[in-house]
């Protein structure tokens, strides 16, 4: 089940914290605890329950972006890979170079004696400048490399329910908090 969860982050004494540059004005979080699986072949799909929302209160605040997603793919030669999107438009992305796909992170599995057990830790962390005080979404997108390979959001390929510590069923999440510019 996915939540969204937002706070006005307060003093001891219950004064919102506010600082002339680098105070913290508001944090949303979306957590992501049930799972999520596509089979986006070489294209990107967004990942249901990983997108949270926030208006900024001055257009020259920043959003601090902190992205904990954790995702696996069907066999050891599938790649996942990760990107940022505001609005539904990539940022926080490496370089364009020829066809190469442009993301903010990447896991390979490779040994097929432990591909089905297999959680990528992926994500990042990225201060954005999105320069606007209207409601603003960032979401997280996974992708592959091949069209018969489906790739896994909080579970193993396997998803073995063996009663053991092989098979885990993880969380993720998409974090946003505005800081004063």
């Amino acid at each position: 089940m996915s939540t969204l969860k937002t706070s006005q982050i307060q003093s001891l004494t219950g004064a919102k914290i506010l600082g002339t540059t680098g105070g913290i004005l508001q944090v949303v979080q979306a957590v992501k605890t049930d799972t999520f699986a596509t089979t986006p072949g070489a294209v990107w799909a967004n990942v249901a329950g990983l997108s949270a929302t926030i208006t900024p209160t001055s257009a020259s605040n920043k959003i601090l972006i902190i992205c904990d997603v954790k995702g696996a793919g069907t066999q050891s030669s599938t790649m996942i890979r990760t990107r940022l999107l505001r609005n539904y438009s990539p940022i926080y992305v490496g370089d364009a170079a020829g066809s190469r796909p442009q993301g903010m992170s990447q896991f390979y599995g490779v040994d097929a004696a432990s591909s089905s057990y297999y959680i990528a830790q992926l994500g990042g962390t990225f201060l954005d400048s999105p320069a606007t005080t209207s409601s603003t979404t960032y979401n997280i997108q996974i992708g592959g490399d091949a069209t018969d390979r489906t790739l896994y959001i909080n579970r193993t390929a396997g998803d073995r329910d063996t009663g053991g510590f092989i098979d885990s069923r993880i969380a993720s999440s998409i974090t946003l908090i505005e800081v004063t510019g």
